[in-house]
């Protein structure tokens, strides 16, 4: 109903009080000369609400006893939709995970532009992929690391795995199939990721536990030509010689040199910033653009990225967590 056509039509007569035939008159107006405003059950619908409106037994009605019973009677629908929920919702016996899961599952994703569900499980090393509309398993990634965190890279149709090897695992994942990318290493195990698109850049953000935020330019990362490194997953050892060895015959994934060459070319907006403990999660604020931060001693740190400085910070509820709460 039109709430404030009604409230005009009520000013229009003394006292702002109606009684039932002036009620139902005005109701027909609000509502138009329509097929359903001449039927006798509609009227009598009207008629009915006028006398449940009418508390008092009064012979007039005001638009504040309307208005209040109509508020009443959302809130009791409501309470009594709430009460059915488990009617309501229902677990679907047509859409079933027969994965075999080998540890607690820690996140899940669903990701709509590829309509991909995508999930991990605690200290396991294996990304599970499912079709969004039947929850079909796809081959699953397997993963060099523990899996810390994912993020969906829109605008390259891929998803980023954070690793506890240091790396931040690029794969392409379509047509029920993923594909390998790149591979970007990190100085630190990085425990949460979020994408940022703005107008000129594309940017990957990343904390963990120096607690420290990282940005990482996507765009510059993808626009060079990757050639497959050691502990790449579709790496080949080079011909000409024997893959890289590390102390006790081991493969050495990168050289600290190439670490550090990744980290000052790839990294953006001045980061990093410090907030000097674990960092669990963070998350982008578009309508105020900022980028929200939180950390293990239960704070909450809101990053302006126009001005790239803390703006704030506020105290979670409780000493840490992996959900940040007002």
């Amino acid at each position: 109903m039109e709430l404030l056509n009604i409230a005009e039509k009520f000013d229009q007569y003394p006292g702002e009080e109606l009684d039932c035939e002036q009620f139902v008159r005005i109701m027909k107006q609000v509502i138009g000369d329509c097929a359903m405003s001449r039927r006798d059950d509609f009227i009598m619908q009207l008629v009915d609400l006028f006398f449940r409106s009418n508390k008092t037994n009064a012979a007039t009605i005001k638009f504040a006893d309307l208005t209040s019973y109509l508020i009443e009677h959302e809130i009791k629908n409501y309470t009594m939709d709430a009460t059915q929920l488990d009617m309501l919702y229902q677990e679907s016996q047509d859409i079933v995970d027969r994965t075999p899961h080998n540890g607690q599952i820690e996140k899940i994703y669903y990701f709509e532009k590829i309509d991909k569900v995508i999930l991990f499980e605690t200290n396991m090393r294996v990304v599970r992929i499912y079709d969004g509309v039947k929850m079909k398993p796809e081959p699953s990634i397997p993963c060099s690391g523990v899996i810390n965190a994912i993020e969906f890279i829109s605008d390259r149709n891929a998803i980023a795995i954070s690793l506890s090897d240091l790396t931040i695992r690029f794969y392409e994942v379509q047509n029920g199939q993923h594909r390998f990318l790149r591979t970007l290493h990190v100085p630190s195990l990085q425990r949460c990721l979020a994408y940022v698109k703005r107008r000129t850049r594309q940017l990957l953000f990343s904390g963990g536990t120096q607690g420290a935020v990282f940005a990482w330019n996507i765009e510059l990362f993808f626009s060079f030509d990757y050639k497959s490194q050691p502990g790449d997953p579709d790496y080949v050892p080079n011909q000409d010689g024997p893959a890289m060895q590390g102390p006790g015959g081991r493969k050495q994934e990168v050289t600290r040199d190439q670490q550090r060459k990744e980290y000052i070319t790839y990294r953006a907006e001045h980061t990093p910033w410090f907030v000097y403990d674990f960092i669990q999660c963070l998350a982008y604020l578009p309508n105020i653009n900022q980028l929200a931060t939180g950390d293990y001693d239960g704070k909450i740190h809101l990053w302006d990225l126009r001005q790239k400085q803390v703006d704030g910070s506020s105290e979670a509820q409780g000493s840490g967590g992996d959900t940040m709460k007002e």
